[in-house]
């Protein structure tokens, strides 16, 4: 599953919009799947849930990559709540992830797999959460973080 901006757009021109009311994208698969979300930008998502902004929980491999994230809220993962199954990697890369809030942990990022964890050149700011991790909480067997600005 591939979710990306049309050829020569910016994220700022591609906007999935919850309006403060709901979850604007939602992948579940039980099945063998890979996600790819690029190039878009993922706002003002609400939900008492995990993944306020993207909410990403499958049987694959993940790569989010150039995306904004912001103004998002929900339980855990404010911004961006990404989980897959044993052996399976997350790549997440060159995101500008700000201003969203959980009402449990994981203000701007949360991230779960028993692979790998790939945290490349990202911008997580000015989120924050109720008990820990304001910024991002990752759990990994494998955990690889270069390059990024964190406040």
């Amino acid at each position: 599953m591939t979710l990306t901006a049309e050829s020569g757009l910016k994220p700022e021109q591609v906007i999935f919009d919850g309006e403060d009311m709901v979850r604007p994208l939602y992948f579940f698969s039980d099945v063998v799947a890979d996600v790819e979300v690029r190039n878009i930008s993922i706002r003002n998502g609400n939900i008492a849930e995990k993944g306020g902004g993207i909410y990403i929980n499958i049987h694959g491999n993940v790569n989010f990559f150039y995306n904004i994230v912001s103004n998002n809220s929900g339980k855990n993962g404010g911004g961006v709540y990404i989980q897959t199954v044993q052996g399976k990697n997350i790549t997440i890369k060159e995101n500008v992830i700000k201003n969203n809030i959980a009402s449990y942990s994981s203000g701007g990022v949360c991230v779960s797999t028993k692979g790998n964890i790939s945290i490349i050149n990202n911008s997580i700011t000015e989120n924050t959460s109720t008990f820990y991790a304001g910024g991002i909480s990752a759990e990994s067997e494998n955990l690889s973080i270069i390059s990024f600005s964190i406040n």
